[in-house]
Formats: structure tokens, C-alpha cells, sequence
């Protein structure tokens, strides 16, 4: 059985364990955040839409890590940081 998190995978990329290690670390000093309570608000459409997850996330100080754990770590769903992963780049423009 693992003993922490640091040695527990979760899928995190090899490249992206500093922007993993900046983002827990900050949600160690940001015990409130809008993904605490629920983090499945912003993975399933069902409960908020795309415009309201991306609203709530811009009031989060987790925001840019959140955003470069999700670059870093090559997400392609859900929203990260403010912005819908699932979008690919040729939707946006």
C-alpha cells in the first residue's frame, strides 16, 4: 500500500510531476477552492455547463497551476484551469 501521494501514479505524465507537485501544493494552502467540494462538476456536463465551470474556475487561486498541470500533462478532457480540454484547438478557431 502506498504510504503518499507522491508515490502513487494517478496517470500523471513523468514531464508534468512539478506542475503536479505545484498544484497539490497549493491546494495544501488553498483549502477552499470551487473543484474542492465536488470535482465532478467539472468533468460532467450533466451538472454545470461549459460557460459556468469555466466562470467559477476564474475566481480560483489554483487557476494557472491547474492550467499548466493540464499542458503539461497533455489533458484533452474536461475542464482544467479556466479552460475546456475536450475542445480540440481547430473548434476554438
Amino acid at each position: 500500500m502506498a504510504k503518499s501521494n507522491e508515490s502513487l501514479d494517478f496517470g500523471i505524465k513523468p514531464e508534468a510531476r512539478a506542475a503536479w507537485d505545484k498544484l497539490c501544493k497549493l491546494q495544501d494552502e488553498n483549502p477552499v477552492y470551487p473543484c474542492a467540494s465536488n470535482p465532478y462538476l467539472f468533468a460532467d456536463s450533466d451538472f454545470l455547463t461549459e460557460d459556468e465551470a469555466e466562470q467559477i474556475c476564474h475566481g480560483c487561486p489554483l487557476l494557472k497551476a491547474c492550467y499548466d498541470f493540464a499542458v503539461a500533462n497533455g489533458e484533452q478532457h474536461n475542464i482544467w484551469g479556466g479552460i475546456n480540454f475536450s475542445i480540440s484547438p481547430e473548434e476554438l478557431f
